[in-house]
């Protein structure tokens, strides 16, 4: 829809383009800083996922061995509440953006267990089992970093995108129009009254 060219909407005008250039920057910087942050995290991510991947398969492996070994019965008794691994999930703020953070309450690597209930397989899948958790709690609550960055990215840019290739340009043409639009109403203006005063004389 066009705008009245007036004075107070050009004044509006203006203050609306002044606010959407002082937006574009801060967002682009903002897009720039989390870009460098995604890509900082991004860097040993992939040897963390092949690291769990690992430790899972070895922790897996162990589990077999006691399985074969020690028997489910006993490996079912073995492990008790005890050791059960807690998990508190607290959020902690990366450009804004809220990330889980996850903190482990794991059992000590002791095995609290007596040594006529348990075997070498055991202890090592349980020890091996232990380690997992942790690793597996630093590669997830990393992937969550990357995958909310990588989103607010994409937020970011698209807002960027709108401002620079809709709003902005919208805005100053705008400007452009209704300032033609003034300086065509005062040329006007002038040679009206000079029109007049000829008359006058």
């Amino acid at each position: 829809m066009p705008v009245a060219p007036t004075q107070s909407n050009l004044l509006k005008l203006k203050r609306k383009l002044k606010i959407a250039e002082e937006g574009y920057s801060l967002l682009d910087e903002k897009r720039e800083v989390m870009i460098m942050e995604l890509m900082r995290n991004i860097r040993g991510f992939k040897e963390m996922e092949e690291e769990v991947t690992k430790e899972l398969k070895e922790a897996y492996d162990s589990l077999l061995k006691a399985w074969v070994y020690t028997g489910k019965k006993k490996i079912e008794n073995s492990i008790g509440d005890e050791e059960k691994v807690n998990v508190e999930v607290r959020f902690r703020s990366v450009m804004g953006i809220p990330v889980p953070e996850l903190l482990l309450d794991v059992p000590s690597k002791k095995v609290q267990t007596s040594l006529d209930s348990t075997d070498e397989y055991f202890d090592e899948a349980f020890i091996r089992f232990r380690e997992v958790i942790e690793i597996i709690a630093r590669w997830a609550a990393k992937e969550i970093l990357i995958w909310r960055l990588g989103s607010e990215i994409s937020k970011t840019q698209k807002r960027v995108n709108a401002l620079e290739k809709i709003f902005i340009p919208q805005y100053k043409e705008d400007i452009n129009i209704i300032e033609d639009s003034l300086e065509e109403e005062e040329r006007e203006e002038f040679f009206r009254m000079k029109r007049l005063k000829r008359g006058e004389r």
